[in-house]
């Protein structure tokens, strides 16, 4: 399972359709009702003709017989488009290295513990590094990432994927039958995905306000729930002051590896009866502490506000440095005009001059290269880590400066 591509789906906020599968008793309380609107055109599926619901008689018995249990009527791909059934050629990630690769990345893909709606006992698989790696290519965003970071990056990505699924299913567990077993194929199952990076939700805008640094990410996750379908709307945001706590995650389930990372997750407000576990159940249950759910404060912590505060200003006095230090090798950049050898030497003196302010080692490596005669190879790997720095710390004041605008 990897990150989709934000446009394909939904791009609303408020809308949602669900239809209630007659195999899966569904436990509702009074106040439970349907929001019924246009949003059935953006989340439910509208391809009925296989769907035991809208079968009679024998051919009804003869589908449940068959099906051993209900099923989602489609199967969706990452990018939540359904996957067509009559279409018998099989599925080839891409898994070729891709320009600029220069070296080799694992295609070992691992299958996560989310199980997948419209199947019967499947689940989703995350991508192999070789396939996230192509990805950022493909979405222009492999900026800031290397090839070496890959198996790390992975990690990460699988383990925020199923310490989100474990949020979901602790508010599924305030629908669940009371005797806490579900009917064949009516426990919850994660139907379709979509990442909505550039779309702020109603309650990150409100926490924004507050103090609250802006999500880095946001997914909304649609669950199959015995045949009604339900919108989870995901924040994820960076706490700065956890960085230091930080570390690879040993296992897809280890959720106390990456503290810098929070989740925010909630049904959205697209029923009566997802307001409803929201305003009364869920917080009934923390009072009670009977649920694994970990809400995120409305406000920030003063230590995160104060870590926040203080990555901006060292990010602001190594700027202050870079425009002391190496304005003279900018000024060089500037007026080397045609000559491709004065560019060069201009443009590689301004890189390490930045290096030597924002990362010191991987400057000093570089010219240590030069200084001992290293081979070419040698000093292209170097100075490669050297751009690779820098573009870092540009990327990194991008986003501070974006973050700091969007919360003035």
């Amino acid at each position: 399972m990897s990150c989709p591509i934000k446009g394909i789906g939904s791009t609303k906020n408020e809308e949602s359709s669900s239809t209630h599968h007659p195999l899966c008793p569904v436990k509702k309380d009074s106040s439970s009702s349907s929001a019924g609107d246009s949003s059935e055109h953006q989340f439910h599926n509208n391809n009925k003709h296989h769907h035991p619901l809208h079968l009679k008689g024998k051919d009804k018995d003869k589908d449940i017989e068959e099906s051993k249990g209900y099923k989602h009527s489609n199967v969706y791909n990452v990018y939540s488009q359904p996957i067509d059934p009559t279409n018998n050629m099989p599925q080839r990630a891409q898994q070729a290295p891709i320009i600029p690769q220069s070296g080799s990345l694992s295609t070992t893909r691992v299958n996560a513990s989310i199980p997948k709606g419209g199947t019967a006992d499947e689940t989703w698989t995350y991508p192999s590094p070789q396939m996230f790696y192509n990805a950022l290519v493909r979405k222009n965003k492999v900026e800031g990432a290397t090839e070496e970071q890959m198996d790390t990056v992975v990690a990460i990505h699988n383990n925020m994927n199923e310490s989100t699924w474990q949020q979901v299913m602790a508010w599924e567990k305030l629908q669940a039958p009371v005797s806490g077993k579900y009917e064949p194929g009516c426990e919850p199952k994660l139907l379709r995905f979509l990442g909505r990076p550039h779309d702020l939700s109603p309650l990150a805008r409100i926490r924004s306000f507050f103090g609250q640094p802006e999500p880095f990410d946001r997914h909304d996750w649609v669950v199959d729930r015995g045949g009604t379908e339900v919108r989870y709307v995901i924040d994820y945001y960076h706490d700065e002051s956890a960085v230091g706590k930080d570390k690879r995650p040993n296992n897809m389930l280890d959720a106390a590896a990456m503290k810098s990372i929070v989740l925010d997750v909630r049904p959205a407000l697209d029923s009566f009866e997802a307001i409803y576990a929201r305003m009364v159940k869920m917080p009934l249950k923390l009072m009670q502490r009977q649920t694994s759910y970990r809400p995120l404060p409305l406000m920030p912590s003063l230590q995160t506000v104060s870590a926040e505060r203080k990555s901006v200003e060292e990010l602001n006095e190594k700027w202050r440095r870079v425009q002391k230090n190496c304005s003279s090798s900018k000024l060089a950049l500037e007026e080397c005009g045609d000559d491709e050898v004065a560019c060069s030497r201009a443009y590689i003196q301004l890189q390490t001059c930045i290096a030597d302010v924002v990362c010191a080692d991987v400057a000093r490596t570089f010219r240590e290269c030069i200084k001992n005669d290293g081979s070419e190879v040698d000093m292209a790997n170097a100075f490669d880590n050297v751009t690779g720095c820098v573009h870092d710390f540009e990327l990194d004041s991008r986003v501070k400066v974006t973050q700091r605008t969007l919360t003035r």
